[in-house]
């Protein structure tokens, strides 16, 4: 492993006199190898705290360690080999791959950096790090969330333009294995049948997602595939594992009964105010997995609008263990949702009850309402490609 630090980073360190990285002899093979191993670091200084960015010369990939300690100087390789475990792990890199990968990185060379095309590439990178700095949890060093949603961005190489990601992956499997991503990735991934709560209505999408999405994505992939607008809070709700989801019906259930673990809508503050004093663990939905529930857990509830209370039960009807989605797709669906603010379970039979009596004073009203709060018209095929942006 070679560390290229920038001054202020080896002004931290106390090595102000450090040389720049070695120039090695090697093959176009062997130095891609060293590139794959190969990067730089910066240290800024965002909201008044501290941020290491680590970059990768071959692939830029980014590591990002957020308010290092004074001792946390002293072991940088450690730091970085902890970042790259998880980011690979978010990629669904195999377990066998990493460790080759790590164990190739059992020594490490620090030096200074002597790329000014590197160094210019950091400072762009650092401006879009301090953007999404709200971002980072004070509970974790390594922000690997936020590693992952600052890579989306794609990057010409001689191979055609590549995400950092993509670029990652093939390097990966040209170094550890036959050239496929398939030699290198497992792709783990859950089929669920997601199903609305509502007695004498059939309202359900089936979807396959990745393993390593967070419950913000899979909001997302619920928005898309029923066609919610998004208008409200949402939140979901893991229960104790003697609770039966067909006594969801008899208890009209809330996040405070019978709720192990409360997941929030990161994106929205009022979310927080639904929070009370039940004994349960609450998590923002950015910063849990859904590997992290769905691989011991059978189920859970998503709600949607906490005034209409829409309830959507969430099943695991498959986990895959590779040969998985790259990103979510819809398998089959049936039912339209019902519209938006429509006033619940009640107020929604009440609006189909006037849409299905011509004769109703109010038939024409609420046709001219609904269409601007019902679910937009897409096919099977659109609503796919809203979800292949969902990674």
């Amino acid at each position: 492993m070679i560390i290229q630090c920038t001054k202020k980073v080896l002004d931290k360190l106390g090595m102000k006199n450090a040389d720049k990285a070695p120039d090695l002899p090697v093959s176009e093979r062997e130095e891609k190898n060293v590139l794959l191993h190969s990067w730089h670091v910066n240290l800024l200084t965002i909201d008044r705290r501290k941020v290491l960015i680590f970059l990768n010369d071959l692939a830029t990939i980014s590591v990002i360690v957020y308010r290092p300690q004074a001792k946390d100087y002293k072991h940088l390789d450690n730091l970085l080999r902890e970042g790259i475990e998880g980011l690979m792990r978010r990629y669904g890199i195999k377990e066998e791959v990493i460790l080759r990968y790590l164990e190739d990185d059992e020594y490490s060379c620090i030096c200074r950096s002597s790329s000014r095309s590197v160094l210019a590439r950091m400072n762009q990178f650092g401006n879009s790090v301090a953007w999404s700095s709200v971002r980072f949890r004070d509970d974790q060093k390594v922000q690997v969330n936020s590693m992952i949603s600052l890579m989306d961005y794609i990057t010409g190489t001689s191979e055609g333009y590549k995400t950092p990601e993509e670029l990652l992956i093939g390097a990966l499997a040209e170094m550890y294995g036959d050239g496929s991503y398939e030699s290198v990735r497992g792709r783990k991934s859950y089929v669920l049948d997601i199903r609305l709560d509502i007695e004498n209505h059939d309202i359900y999408r089936i979807v396959e997602v990745p393993a390593l999405l967070n419950f913000h994505d899979l909001h997302r992939v619920i928005r898309a595939s029923f066609g919610w607008f998004d208008y409200h809070c949402h939140s979901f709700d893991v229960m104790y594992d003697d609770y039966d989801p067909d006594e969801l019906e008899l208890n009209g259930l809330s996040h405070s009964y019978n709720t192990r673990l409360y997941i929030y809508d990161s994106d929205d503050q009022e979310a927080l105010d639904f929070l009370d004093d039940a004994n349960y663990e609450a998590v923002g939905d950015k910063s849990i997995l859904l590997d992290e529930v769905f691989e011991e857990e059978d189920w859970c509830m998503y709600t949607y609008d906490f005034g209409d209370n829409w309830e959507h039960i969430i099943t695991v009807k498959e986990r895959k263990t590779s040969g998985g989605v790259k990103h979510p797709v819809m398998i089959e669906r049936q039912g339209e949702r019902p519209p938006e603010d429509v006033g619940g379970e009640h107020g929604y039979n009440e609006y189909l009850r006037i849409i299905n009596n011509p004769d109703d004073s109010e038939h024409e009203h609420m046709i001219n309402w609904s269409k601007i709060t019902r679910a937009e018209e897409k096919t099977d095929e659109e609503i796919n490609q809203l979800l292949g942006w969902i990674r």
